[in-house]
């Protein structure tokens, strides 16, 4: 978010704000001047934010209102994969930005996940078992583990043509703190 230049008075909407962690830097970058608003279906984990520039709100994304052309950013991590229609929440995020502003999307890619070292004599069993969790998963319908590739289809259906997308890859052996 850093590089997109998030500046003093920015108007940002961060959508399923969970335990408000990106909402209070957002907060932060765009000063007194700026407004956040910070929205999840159930904001309990953010009424301890207690900031002049951050509002928080009740809000369904699918369903809820929510004003158009206003925001010079939008952002959400890891909502789309919770969501039936995820199509509908871009097309309504899209909508709330203002002409050049931003949607930023981070969703995850759990089948990415894989043996760092192909010869470790674990590698097989560590590869079928991830690949076996990820369907398990996908299959419960609570949430898509490989939706990440999805965004870029999305970005383009709800009619932006600015669009870029990355992915970043972490690497850890087993042990480390990040692969615990």
């Amino acid at each position: 978010m850093a590089t997109l230049g998030t500046s003093r008075g920015w108007r940002c909407l961060e959508v399923g704000a969970g335990h408000g962690s990106i909402a209070r830097w957002l907060a932060e970058q765009v000063g007194p001047q700026g407004l956040v608003v910070a929205t999840d279906l159930n904001p309990r984990f953010l009424t301890e934010i207690q900031l002049p520039n951050v509002e928080v709100r009740r809000h369904d994304i699918r369903t809820d209102p929510l004003e158009s052309h206003t925001y010079d950013l939008a952002h959400c991590r890891g909502v789309l994969a919770h969501l039936r229609e995820p199509h509908l929440a871009v097309r309504r995020m899209v909508e709330a930005l203002r002409m050049g502003g931003w949607l930023l999307i981070e969703e995850g890619n759990l089948s990415s996940i894989g043996a760092v070292d192909a010869d470790h004599p674990l590698a097989e069993s560590f590869n079928r078992r991830n690949r076996e969790l990820v369907e398990r998963i996908t299959q419960t319908k609570l949430f898509a583990p490989s939706f990440g590739p999805q965004v870029r289809r999305l970005l383009e259906e709800a009619g932006l043509s600015e669009i870029n997308n990355e992915g970043i890859q972490v690497i850890a052996r087993g042990g480390e703190a990040h692969a615990r």
